[in-house]
């Protein structure tokens, strides 16, 4: 707890267990994919909720399957580590194609561009700090999972607009 004089000028410190920023980001993500409706008129976008629904459902559950599995060990190598990212930016990779297919309706089409966007930031992030695992730079890979980091949470500011914009259109 902060004292007195720290006050809210005290920072948040990330954790210092190389794993543990990542598995942060996989539960993250895995609790903030969630399904999506549509009620859009669309006859281009009419299978765009079952599209969708699947790619962000085989995700959720990779993501989920990933971070139950590796968070029972302790220590992780190096290459696990890489191993690890690369398996993740994979998954995101594998959804963006997914999604890429899909057709929005009208009205939400810019908030699933920003959501795309995202995703591609995302699978960046991940393969730059699976690289700096695999080259054991430790100061490189802490810089690319705070990104990773970073765009998870604007994946999911992303589907947040893009539900609100489905509902709403």
């Amino acid at each position: 707890m902060p004292s007195d004089k720290d006050g809210m000028r005290n920072p948040l410190r990330l954790p210092t267990s190389s794993t543990a920023p990542l598995l942060a980001a996989l539960l993250c993500l895995a609790f903030a994919l969630g399904a999506c409706g549509s009620s859009g008129d669309d006859d281009a976008s009419a299978s765009f909720p079952t599209g969708y629904n699947a790619a962000i459902a085989k995700l959720d559950r990779a993501s989920a399957e990933l971070a139950t599995k590796d968070s029972t060990r302790k220590t992780h190598s190096s290459r696990a580590i890489a191993r690890q990212l690369d398996r993740f930016a994979e998954l995101l990779a594998g959804t963006s194609h997914d999604l890429a297919g899909l057709e929005p309706p009208k009205a939400a089409t810019g908030q699933f561009k920003k959501l795309r966007t995202a995703l591609d930031s995302s699978i960046a992030s991940a393969r730059r700090a699976a690289r700096a695992a695999r080259q054991i730079q430790p100061a490189r890979q802490r810089a690319a999972l705070r990104a990773l980091r970073d765009d998870v949470l604007e994946i999911a500011r992303a589907q947040d607009a893009l539900q609100r914009a489905l509902n709403t259109g």
